[in-house]
């Protein structure tokens, strides 16, 4: 190939991005065939699920293809074609493209391993495992994404032991501020860890300094002291400058009464002075020594925490908008042209006291930084080689290193270093790159990736078949956080200098195949208003917004709605929490009602953090909403699942503890009273030496005798174990679903290591040390209620039909006190070299007023685009319904505070809500009412039922994948592999049975919980609820077992259930008679009169004589009741609910 070849497709959300990616899949599968292998595609995205998705839709791509369907499977056909080709004539396969197509399929069908789909970081760790490992010894390494936080402790142990002079270094930074804790230098540890990348970049970028950049003034340390001098004879002159205007101003009250001296200036500035001086001159006198350097070194050190006490508080008056005059004592009429100036003068002061500071302690603390930064890194290093656990972000970093042929001192970013031999190796195996997400791309895996990049985009590499893929959005980069870079998507061509000019444009997916058409109008309306691309300019962003139109029509109507609220944090009646109520009653609830039994009708609830949606599921659950959150819920605590991880420890290490605790599980169940005399066996078995002797309670030896037997592996153990005691009935699909997810992670553990790792206690230890990992926590229903609750950056890919946003434009991110704060600025858009940054821990606000600004300007600028695609992402998850709670700190209206926030990093979120308020206003043709707080429009059906369900019939079919499936990695969670057909089948039937009908689970719980009560005794009631909250809190509400037991309580027939003079009562009694079992509800005995009395409880209309008459008959006939010569009586007990 002559040409450059990379294509970079630019997809908005919703524009199909996964299938359009699968589309260029397949045209190279087509056009090259049998001249490339199948494994020569690579495609590399960032999430498992996302992996999943993109293998699926590759799959039946090609399926389609080789199928001969029906008509409607032809049009669907001709759309592939068409979208394959960009031919709208093309209707079918040449010779050599059908050649091409079965020869793919074939070798897919017979290696799964053909089609490479994988996240990043598989593929980064693949390399390091296979390529750069066995250089770095590392030997039989472990990913553990948590093994950071656990190795903090560590670190700290060690530098307190083995290199007290490093820890004393850290200890003497961390004081600055405040007295150091454990947890302070942890959080301290991680920022340096996982910057790494960027203190390679310091080292590399060296001869990049300009003199007057901060990285310079850190190597000469004369300079700094040198400005730092004249820093201070200008701060002097300044501030006398603007304490004597301010005190000769000579203002007068509304009595024309002259304002004393001491009235003129702020309380804040007074309160620095003590006492505050009476007289113009004297406090001249003192600002004049204050700023007057000593050449006493301890009168001085005490002068200069003086001065930065000042800077503190002037720090705060700028917050405020405040200066060191009392405003309130100069009227606007008059003096409103002399304040502009002495706020002017006094910004320019704040200026000069930050650059002061700048040489006094910012830079300083930059140079100690760096000295600790070095030797911290060089003992974690040690830690890992030591343990033998990575996480991807060290194993990228390693990668890095060893591929650059140097070390952190030394490495540099010349091509001429790379390991060349390595790279031709990996694009001799790679011909073609698909990389899904780039704007996620981190500056670590790109540097990483970049080089296989020019080899395949040069148009002159080993093959002549070569091409790079590229799909994005910088509008959706949110991961900022966690590295990712979006200006790489944006200058990608410029970056890559083997690119040819004549490279194909960018390609921009501009219709969306998920909203409504009025829902893009209103986010075509936000995003690219003159209003807000002004907002963008004012700000100095770069944010370009291509309109999208919708490419589907949708069933249900459109409806925006906007909640605007202000909230206060001292006034109990305008608390956060009670606009999040208002929000949940008059826009959630009303929403829940009428769609929550619709089966195809999502709904979702998005805030930024987690501690928002804790908040708002107190709410829903207030008002009775049921909705699926579950952050943090281990999959190990799960009811069905804890016992198996106890047989496990059992069957390990013998301990009766972990017996018993299988024993009282929900697979056993057993009650108190044999379990105290299995502990006196379990004791005497103990101290015999001797098995212990189960067998007067079979189950319990059964259980034993199980536990005995050796195994293949862990998985069979589990799955023989659930086959003999998993229970037949009362099991949710909730439980299934997790049970299944915990032996899939079995399985998966299993296929991923070695026989020396695949012991119990290896298993023990894998789950204890990823318990921080999405894999450990609980698998949620999924259909079963339709509204769930997301962070935003969680429902990132995810859409629903209504969304409800809630979201804090006063609130701002807090960093830790003790983080690593970055400020960069790189030399040129590759990212590779610095010409400067400023890096602190304390003095951040330093930085944003000095001279040196920019730095801190860019990174806010960062912070603003990044809230911008935040709000970008929340937007466009919504399919027809979009519902805002946009609320904000003070008692201002909305468009009074928005002229105090133009300076304000929350400007533009603020800016984009009154856009949103001024469009609803507009559609309705109302007048626009500052104190309104709600505003709403509903758009009618784009179709209705009928036609859309003939189009969800059409789209439903999809061609028959089995036999290609079959060869496929499983989907995860992945099914339990050993149960039997029928057995899965009676898993999914039991689940329907509580899920669908669900008087039949309302009628269990009754029966559930008169199975406790004997005496009617309160606390057998008690006793009785909490065993139902127990059992049934995964299926109902706690209002809603709540309500039915209260029912049931208010409507209980007393002297039906509990009539005098019987003095045996059973609950739940089985009969075996005949070969049936029967169960009886309630089953009295009086033994002095010899009587039985059989009580049925029924809560439906449906009852059965004939159905008493065999419970009498059974009962007859146990020995008991024969011998004793009984009389039975038998009769329907109704339960009102």
């Amino acid at each position: 190939m002559n040409n450059s070849t990379i294509n970079i497709i630019k997809a908005s959300a919703g524009t199909g991005k996964t299938y359009r990616l699968a589309v260029e899949y397949v045209r190279l599968v087509l056009q090259y065939g049998s001249e490339i292998n199948l494994d020569a595609i690579l495609v590399l995205t960032f999430t498992r699920k996302a992996t999943a998705e993109i293998r699926e839709r590759i799959v039946e791509h090609l399926e389609l293809l080789a199928s001969t369907a029906d008509d409607n499977m032809k049009n669907k056909r001709e759309d592939l074609l068409h979208a394959i080709f960009n031919d709208e004539n093309k209707s079918e396969l040449s010779p050599s493209e059908k050649n091409n197509l079965e020869a793919a399929l074939q070798k897919i069908k017979t290696d799964h391993q053909q089609l490479q789909v994988m996240t990043i970081d598989s593929y980064i760790n693949n390399i390091f495992r296979n390529l750069v490992n066995p250089q770095k010894n590392f030997g039989d390494f472990e990913i553990d994404e948590d093994i950071v936080k656990k190795t903090l402790p560590l670190l700290y142990q060690y530098l307190l032991n083995s290199n007290p002079e490093l820890f004393q270094k850290v200890e003497n930074l961390l004081k600055s501020r405040l007295t150091s804790s454990i947890d302070s230098y942890n959080t301290f540890f991680h920022s340096l860890i996982q910057n790494r990348l960027m203190f390679h970049l310091i080292k590399a970028s060296k001869n990049c300094f300009d003199s007057d950049s901060l990285m310079y003034l850190y190597e000469h340390e004369e300079i700094c002291e040198e400005r730092a001098k004249g820093n201070l004879e200008t701060i002097k002159e300044k501030m006398v400058n603007l304490i004597n205007s301010i005190g000769t101003s000579n203002p007068v009250d509304k009595n024309n009464v002259p304002v004393s001296f001491i009235e003129l200036f702020n309380s804040q500035f007074i309160n620095f002075f003590h006492p505050f001086p009476s007289e113009l001159e004297s406090l001249i006198a003192e600002i004049e020594n204050l700023f007057t350097h000593s050449e006493s070194e301890g009168e001085e050190k005490e002068k200069i925490n003086l001065r930065y006490k000042m800077l503190t508080i002037f720090f705060e008056l700028k917050h405020n908008d405040s200066c060191i005059f009392n405003g309130n004592k100069f009227r606007k009429s008059i003096y409103n042209e002399i304040k502009i100036i002495w706020n002017m003068n006094f910004n320019a002061l704040i200026e000069e006291m930050s650059d002061y500071f700048l040489y006094k302690k910012f830079i300083p603390e930059q140079r100690y930084i760096l000295r600790i930064w070095k030797e911290v890194l060089e003992e974690y290093d040690k830690l890992l080689y030591n343990n033998k656990r990575l996480t991807y972000n060290d194993v990228s970093w390693l990668t890095l290193e060893s591929l650059l042929k140097g070390d952190e001192e030394s490495i540099d970013w010349d091509n001429t270093n790379i390991d060349n031999e390595f790279y031709l190796f990996l694009t001799h195996r790679t011909h073609f790159l698909f990389i899904d997400e780039f704007q996620d791309t981190s500056l670590l895996q790109f540097f990483i990736l970049k080089p296989i990049m020019l080899e395949l985009s040069s148009g002159s590499g080993t093959t002549e078949n070569q091409k790079v893929v590229v799909v994005g959005d910088e509008k959706q980069s949110i991961f900022g956080w966690r590295g990712g870079e979006r200006d790489l998507l944006l200058n990608l061509k410029e970056i890559l200098p083997t690119v040819s000019q004549n490279s194909p444009k960018d390609e921009i997916l501009n219709k969306s195949y998920r909203s409504s058409q009025a829902m893009m109008d209103f986010i075509n309306y936000v995003f690219s208003n003159e209003v807000f691309q002004q907002g963008l300019k004012e700000k100095n962003l770069v944010w370009e917004y291509s309109k999208c139109e919708a490419a589907v029509k949708q069933k249900y109507p459109t409806n925006l709605e906007l909640y605007i609220n202000h909230y206060s944090k001292t006034d109990d009646n305008a608390k956060k929490d009670n606009i999040i109520r208002e929000f949940v009653q008059k826009s959630i609830q009303p929403a829940w009602e009428q769609n929550k039994d619709k089966k195809d009708y999502t709904m979702a609830v998005l805030c930024r953090t987690n501690s928002q949606l804790e908040t708002m599921q107190l709410l829903l659950e207030e008002a009775g909403i049921e909705s699926i959150y579950q952050p943090s819920s281990l999959i190990t605590e799960h009811p069905f699942v804890y016992p198996l991880v106890s047989l496990l420890k059992f069957v390990n290490y013998n301990d009766w503890l972990e017996f018993l605790t299988v024993l009282r599980s929900n697979y056993i169940m057993l009650k108190s009273k044999p379990l105290k005399k299995i502990i006196t066996i379990i004791n005497q078995s103990i101290n015999s030496s001797e098995p212990p002797d189960f067998s007067e309670y079979p189950l319990v030896q059964t259980l034993y005798e199980f536990s005995q037997k050796e195994r293949e592996n862990i998985s069979n153990l589990c799955l023989e174990f659930l086959d003999l005691f998993l229970p037949k009935n009362n099991l949710t699909e909730r439980d299934y679903i997790n049970i299944n997810a915990f032996i899939s992670l079995i399985q998966d553990y299993e296929l991923n290591k070695t026989d020396k790792t695949k012991s119990i206690p290896a298993f023990l230890d894998f789950m204890d040390d990823n318990q921080a990992q999405d894999f450990m926590k609980q698998v949620p229903l999924s259909g079963d209620i339709p509204l769930q609750l997301l962070t935003i950056h969680k429902a990132k890919g995810l859409e629903f039909n209504q969304v409800f946003l809630f979201y804090d434009l006063s609130s701002s991110s807090n960093s830790d006190a003790y983080n690593l704060s970055l400020y960069p600025k790189y030399k040129d858009k590759t990212f590779e070299k610095l010409s400067d940054i400023g890096f602190t821990c304390h003095y951040d606000k330093i930085l944003k007023y000095s001279s040196k600004k920019e730095l801190f300007e860019l990174a806010e600028r960062e912070d603003m685009l990044e809230e911008m695609n935040t709000l970008y992402v929340a937007f466009t998850r919504a399919k027809t319904s979009l519902n805002l709670c946009m609320v904000y700190e003070g008692k201002d209206e909305l468009d009074n505070i928005i002229t105090n926030k133009q300076e304000s990093k929350n400007y533009l979120p603020f800016l984009i809500t009154i856009m949103i308020r001024n469009y609803l206003c507009q559609l309705n043709n109302e007048p626009i009412l500052s104190d309104k707080k709600w505003h709403s429009i509903q758009f009618p059906a784009e179709t209705d039922d009928a036609s859309d369900k003939n189009e969800k019939e059409i789209t439903s079919e999809k061609p028959d994948l089995t036999n290609l499936y079959s060869v496929l990695p499983p989907k995860e969670p992945y099914a339990l592999k050993e149960l039997s057909d029928a057995r899965k089948n009676m898993f999914m039937m039991l689940g329907n049975k509580w899920l669908i009908n669900r008087p039949n689970l309302f009628g269990d719980l009754i029966h559930y919980y008169l199975s406790f009560l004997k005496k009617n005794l309160p606390e057998e009631h008690e006793y009785a609820l909490k065993q139902c909250f127990l059992k049934y809190g995964t299926l109902l509400t706690r209002t809603e077992i709540e309500e039915k037991i209260n029912s049931l309580k208010n409507n209980l027939p007393v002297s039906e259930l509990f009539p005098p003079d019987y003095d045996k009562v059973f609950t739940e009694f089985t009969i075996w008679f005949e070969g049936n079992q029967y169960r009886l509800d309630r089953l009295l005995l009086d033994t002095k009169r010899k009587r039985a009395l059989i009580l049925d409880y029924k809560t439906g209309v449906t009852k059965e004589q004939e159905q008493l008459q065999r419970y009498k008959t059974a009962l007859a006939n146990l020995p008991a009741i024969k011998d004793g010569n009984f009389s039975i009586e038998a009769k329907f007990i109704p339960l009102q609910l």
